[in-house]
């Protein structure tokens, strides 16, 4: 057996951070929760994340400053990011991430989401 993939969760909202963590745990993933502002060297926050799953309760602006925080150092540049939002209208086509996922979605939606993103940047 494979050792669970590590995904991160920002923390936007400690109750919807929360469930997901309990969701994706139940699905097999390691899963971590990380709050917003980042406390810390991000390089080791994210360092044995797999990819970064962003609450559908973070704000555009808030989602755009955090990916470009990531995007901006070359250890994490690579990082797949998937972003849960509530309208797909919501979702830029530009902005380096890997997937927008509609929410609220089955979990098993969200597993195939995130498992074709990881596969997708192996």
């Amino acid at each position: 057996m494979t050792a669970p993939s590590t995904l991160a969760i920002v923390d936007g909202n400690p109750v919807v951070a929360r469930a997901l963590k309990l969701l994706l745990q139940g699905a097999g993933y390691d899963v971590r929760s990380l709050e917003y502002p980042f406390e810390g060297d991000l390089g080791e926050l994210l360092g044995d994340a797999r990819l970064l799953l962003l609450p559908p309760t973070l704000g555009a602006e808030v989602r755009e400053a955090l990916v470009g925080e990531i995007k901006a150092r070359p250890a994490l540049a690579s990082l797949p990011i998937v972003a849960l939002v509530s309208a797909l209208d919501e979702a830029p086509q530009s902005d380096g991430l890997a997937a927008y996922v509609p929410w609220p979605c089955r979990l098993e939606a969200l597993t195939r989401h995130i498992e074709a993103t990881l596969l997708h940047h192996h």
